[in-house]
């Protein structure tokens, strides 16, 4: 049996050019308000899916969410007290979004060699709307179909 590849050494660059995607890639989220981290792990993600998906072994598919759980709009404590003090707007103004762009899941999925079918590694769902994107989960996505696809390979990494 190969040992898996530790889940950080597999998305770091692996050229010059990489390097650069991630640098670009990690002030774009750090301008969009995300902390150092979270940008920096996102940013080796992004860029390693978008190899990978260029070799045509992962890609994000949205799929509609016919059953979403809206619940967390309700969830004082992911909102804040101010959200209950303005009459429910920010509920309002969500389900109204959701009604008219709709509810989405993201589909990770991968395959081995470029070839044969698309197997699910994760998903995810009740994203409203454009919220399919830079929202951390999506990132989570990306990452399970990379570890899929690389502990589905012989070595591990290609």
């Amino acid at each position: 049996m190969t040992p898996t590849i530790s889940r950080d050494l597999a998305f770091l660059p692996r050229s010059p050019a990489e390097t650069r995607a991630v640098a670009h890639e990690y002030r774009r989220l750090r301008a969009k308000g995300w902390d150092a981290a979270g940008a920096l792990r996102s940013a080796r993600v992004n860029v390693r899916f978008e190899a990978e998906e260029g070799n045509g072994r992962v890609k994000l598919k949205l799929e509609p969410d016919e059953n979403p759980d809206l619940s967390w709009l309700d969830d004082v404590d992911y909102h804040g007290e101010g959200n209950r003090r303005a009459g429910g707007a920010y509920r309002k103004e969500w389900l109204g979004k959701a009604e008219r762009d709709g509810v989405w899941i993201i589909v990770g999925l991968y395959r081995e060699a470029g070839e044969g079918e698309w197997i699910t590694a994760d998903y995810c769902g009740g994203f409203i709307g454009d919220d399919v994107r830079d929202n951390g989960y999506d990132t989570d996505i990306k990452a399970s179909a990379l570890e899929a696809l690389y502990d589905s390979t012989e070595s591990g990494v290609h």
